[in-house]
């Protein structure tokens, strides 16, 4: 593996976690769409920070590579880590079907930054895209 090409940089790390870790994403208009890569070895999360108005709408939906087993999902704004197994209560909303295909929506019961966490969920690597709009 190492003779052969390297994977292109992901241009968002570091954004392994919440909180100042993540990468915090602005739109211009309604939506906003960002292509990325997942390792399971080196960077198996990517965290995106995506600020809300209480009982705003937010749809997103994960298109990976084929072979990818993608999971997605969405913390309050009181997540400190997406890595804190004690604090799984504030995971708002989750999307883990087999494969490399995702998708949620939610509406914001408060306002603030929330983090879309995208995990892979098995053994290796690749790019996915990441679409989403804001109501």
């Amino acid at each position: 593996a190492l003779a052969g090409e390297l994977p292109p940089a992901d241009a968002y790390e570091t954004n392994d976690d919440a909180g100042e870790r993540a990468y915090r994403l602005f739109f211009r208009g309604a939506s906003r769409r960002l292509d990325a890569t997942l390792d399971y070895w080196d960077d198996q999360n990517d965290v995106y920070a995506v600020r809300l108005r209480k009982g705003q709408a937010v749809y997103a939906g994960l298109r990976g590579a084929a072979g990818l087993d993608l999971n997605l999902a969405l913390w309050s704004p009181a997540t400190e880590s997406v890595d804190d197994l004690r604090r799984q209560e504030l995971r708002v909303r989750e999307s883990s079907r087999p494969g490399p295909r995702e998708y949620l929506a939610y509406r914001a019961s408060a306002a603030g930054w929330y983090f879309l966490q995208v995990k892979l969920a098995a053994p290796g690597g690749g790019d996915y895209r990441l679409s989403m709009v804001k109501g």
